[in-house]
C-alpha cells in the first residue's frame, strides 16, 4: 500500500496519551501572499530545517503524540516541505496541512496522492482573479489556486476551504460559500481577526470587521443564524449563575495540543505568549513547564470575565485578550459587544 497506516498498537498509544494528542508545527513564516489582515511577522523570513523537523517528530513519537498540523506562513514555501511531510507520514504520523494552495505543484500533488494527508484546509480569499488580487496582492492567484483545489478534489484528497471575515471580503462571503457548495467542498469562515505584529508588538488590525457587519453576514445564511440561535439559547441557561472556576485558562491548551513555531519555541497555542525554546529543553520538559505555568495563572480579582455567563458565547480567549490589552483578564470591547449583539439578535425571548 502506498499510504502509511497506523497499526492497532499505535492507535491505542495515541488514545492513551496523557501528555499531548496533537501538535501544530509552523515550518516557516514566509508566504507568497501579502494579505492586509495577516498577523504574521515577516520582517525576517524564518525556515525550520529538515533536521529540526525530524527531531520534533521523533520527540513527539516518544511522548506518544501521533497527530500533527503542518502550517505556516505558507508551509509549501519551505524548500524542505515535501521531505518533512514524507518523513512524518513514513513515521506513521496522522498529518493535517494548512495552506493557500498557491505553491502546490505536480510533485507535491503526487506526494499527497501517494501519502494521503488526513486533511488539507485551504484558505480561500476571493472568487475570481480580481477579488483575489485585491485581498492577497498577487496577480492571477485565483486561477492557480482553484485549479490546484480541483486537482486535490479529483484525486479524493480530503480538503476543506476557509476564509477570515474582513473589511475586504465580507460583502462577497456568500459567493465563497456558493463556490464551495458548487464544487461540493466544505467551507467555513471566522470573524476573529488577530492583531497585527509590527516591530514585535501587537497593534490593532484595521481589517477587523465591526460587530454590526458581522451580524449582517451571519443573518444572510439560515444555517449560521440557526447555529447562533441555539448557541444563545444554551448560554442563557447560565445567566445569573456563579462561576467557581479560578483558572483563567478554561480550555485544554497545552494539555492535549501545543504549537511549535519556526523559531523552535513551543507554546500552549498560537496566541499565548508562554513559550520555551526547544534548543534549551526537550519537548517533554517544555510541555511540563508550560502546563505548570498555565495552571498557575488564576483570576486575581472578581474580574468582569470571571463571572460573566456570556463567556461561553463571546469567544472568550485569555491569549487573544493578552495580545490586545496586555492582560489575560481584560477583554477587548469587541468580545463583549459581539456577545451582546448575538443575544440581542438571536434570543427568541427578547
Amino acid at each position: 500500500m502506498n499510504n502509511v497506516e497506523i497499526n492497532y498498537g499505535q492507535f491505542m498509544m495515541m488514545l492513551n496519551s496523557t501528555i499531548l494528542k496533537e501538535c501544530t508545527i509552523e515550518i516557516t513564516n514566509s508566504c507568497p501572499f501579502k494579505c492586509d489582515h495577516c498577523y504574521v511577522e515577516k520582517s525576517e523570513i524564518k525556515m525550520m530545517t529538515l533536521e529540526q523537523f525530524k527531531d520534533i517528530i521523533n520527540q513527539l513519537l516518544k511522548i506518544q503524540c501521533n497527530v500533527i498540523l503542518i502550517t505556516g506562513g505558507e508551509p509549501m514555501a519551505n524548500p524542505a516541505f515535501l521531505d518533512m511531510y514524507i518523513y512524518a507520514k513514513k513515521k506513521g504520523m496522522i498529518v493535517h496541512v494548512n495552506t493557500t494552495c498557491f505553491l502546490m505543484n505536480e510533485k507535491i500533488l503526487n506526494t499527497f496522492i501517494k501519502y494521503k494527508p488526513k486533511s488539507i484546509e485551504i484558505s480561500l480569499y476571493g472568487y475570481d482573479n480580481i477579488t483575489y488580487e485585491k485581498f492577497t496582492h498577487k496577480e492571477e492567484a485565483f486561477d492557480k489556486v482553484f485549479e490546484n483545489i480541483k486537482k486535490l478534489k479529483n484525486n479524493n484528497i480530503n480538503i476543506s476551504l476557509k476564509s477570515v471575515l474582513t473589511k475586504k471580503n465580507y460583502n462577497y462571503i456568500d459567493k465563497l460559500k456558493e463556490l464551495s457548495q458548487k464544487n461540493n467542498i466544505r467551507f467555513r469562515y471566522d470573524y476573529i481577526v488577530f492583531p497585527k505584529v509590527i516591530d514585535n508588538k501587537f497593534e490593532k488590525n484595521e481589517e477587523a470587521l465591526d460587530v454590526n457587519s458581522i451580524i449582517k453576514v451571519i443573518k444572510q445564511d439560515n444555517n449560521d443564524a440557526e447555529y447562533f440561535k441555539n448557541a444563545v439559547k444554551n448560554v442563557k441557561q447560565f445567566e445569573g449563575k456563579e462561576n467557581n472556576i479560578n483558572e483563567v485558562f478554561q480550555c485544554t491548551l497545552g494539555k492535549d495540543r501545543a504549537f511549535i513555531d519556526c523559531n523552535l519555541y513551543i507554546k500552549p497555542c498560537l496566541v499565548v505568549p508562554i513559550k520555551y525554546n526547544l534548543n534549551d529543553y526537550s519537548l517533554k520538559e517544555a510541555i511540563k513547564l508550560m502546563n505548570e505555568e498555565v495552571a498557575n495563572i488564576k483570576f486575581k480579582s472578581e474580574s468582569k470575565c470571571k463571572n460573566c455567563y456570556k463567556r461561553k458565547l463571546c469567544r472568550y480567549c485569555p491569549g487573544r485578550f493578552f495580545l490586545e490589552t496586555g492582560s489575560y483578564e481584560v477583554a477587548p470591547k469587541f468580545y463583549c459587544e459581539m456577545a451582546d449583539a448575538l443575544i440581542k439578535e438571536f434570543d427568541d425571548e427578547i
